[in-house]
């Protein structure tokens, strides 16, 4: 169970890391637009992006949480 947690954190932190270059990427083409529909359309997608990574952090807490209750006290 130990190591099971142990390697769900480790995915979903490399998980993380590719999900947040990609909402910087897709953040940082915003500026270039040419209208109000294509910002409209882009930043709803952002929304995508941001609810998978606050997912994604909520599974690391939880990870760290059950790491923690599971692992020997005097360790």
């Amino acid at each position: 169970m130990y190591s099971l947690l142990i390697h769900s954190e480790l995915g979903a932190l490399m998980l993380y890391v590719i999900f947040s270059f990609i909402a910087a990427g897709k953040a940082s083409k915003l500026i270039y637009n040419q209208s109000e529909r294509q910002l409209y359309r882009k930043t709803r997608k952002l929304i995508f992006w941001s609810v998978s990574l606050s997912l994604f952090a909520a599974v690391m807490a939880a990870a760290d949480t059950m790491l923690a209750a599971s692992s020997h006290p005097l360790f």
